[in-house]
């Protein structure tokens, strides 16, 4: 005896913005189309590009460019570079 009951707790749905889905952010930060293996293309309306620094919309490379992260130093290069280029 002596055990705690739970109470139940349902989600239906959130208010206000939610900084990853309803503002531009980094495809990998993405929470509508989660940043998995195999699914790094998908996109939502708000997913930035890393490395162009634009709309993952209207990124010329974005087969390669969805791929890139901040974590690695070989696209934080590449998005340097992009800028030099874009400058």
């Amino acid at each position: 005896g002596g055990g705690m009951e739970e109470d139940g707790l349902e989600y239906v749905g959130r208010a206000g913005d939610n900084a990853l889905m309803d503002f531009p952010h980094a495809r990998e930060n993405c929470l509508s189309r989660p940043f998995m293996r195999g699914n790094e293309q998908l996109r939502c309306a708000n997913c930035w590009c890393y490395v162009c620094d634009s709309n993952a919309s209207s990124c010329p490379e974005w087969p390669r460019h969805c791929l890139a992260t901040h974590k690695q130093p070989r696209w934080r290069a590449m998005r340097e570079e992009w800028k030099k280029r874009s400058a």
